[in-house]
């Protein structure tokens, strides 16, 4: 299936009344270039991904960098924000407290479980994996790096929003809100952000 290449796709300037998504990520690099993708696709749609700062990535950085998002972009239109986050090595209780934290906030929390990568897996597979070491941020590393011709890039392949989206929801399962090993809740942000930017994805695949 042919992708979006956003490489040659002049971005739009967003309308007054857009949607702002504020993303505060775990990670430094991958989960940022992946969201950065979608700004600018529509002018019903205004992204902006906050990476972690200077590897400070623990719950209680990530709160603090939401904070500030808010802060400096909250413009008083509608805005939602995500906490997007992995299970990794965080104790339960980290992720409880970051999911009342967001709660008291009207804010939103997508886990991965172990990580980010397995959201990414889902973009070009219908059926979890069964492998050894799957609770490891290493194998699925290893795993997305064999995916399409040359492993996972985030400058075409987030076009594939709405498999991702679909993938992810069908092999989904958790404890209490807690996602089990190999699911992932971001696809719940994918089904906010896709209808805003569905007619765009639609007409380049």
């Amino acid at each position: 299936m042919p992708l979006l290449n956003k490489l040659k796709y002049k971005k739009k300037k967003p309308w007054r009344d857009a949607k702002l998504f504020l993303i505060i990520c775990e990670g430094e690099r991958r989960e940022f270039q992946y969201f950065n993708y979608f700004d600018g696709l529509s002018r019903q749609l205004k992204i902006i991904p906050i990476p972690n700062c200077e590897g400070k990535s623990a719950p209680k950085h990530l709160q603090v960098n939401a904070e500030k998002a808010v802060q400096e972009f909250d413009d008083g239109g509608d805005y939602e924000l995500w906490i997007v986050m992995d299970v990794d090595a965080w104790k339960k209780q980290d992720l409880h407290d970051i999911q009342t934290f967001c709660n008291e906030k009207n804010w939103s929390v997508a886990i991965s479980n172990p990580c980010f990568e397995v959201w990414l897996y889902f973009h070009f597979e219908k059926k979890q994996l069964e492998a050894d070491r799957l609770n490891q941020c290493k194998t699925w590393k290893g795993i997305v790096n064999t995916l399409g011709n040359s492993g996972f890039d985030s400058a075409y392949h987030p076009a594939l929003l709405a498999t991702a989206i679909q993938n992810a929801q069908s092999n989904y399962d958790d404890e209490g809100y807690f996602p089990k090993v190999s699911s992932t809740q971001v696809y719940r942000l994918g089904e906010k952000i896709y209808p805003l930017v569905k007619d765009v994805l639609t007409n380049y695949q």
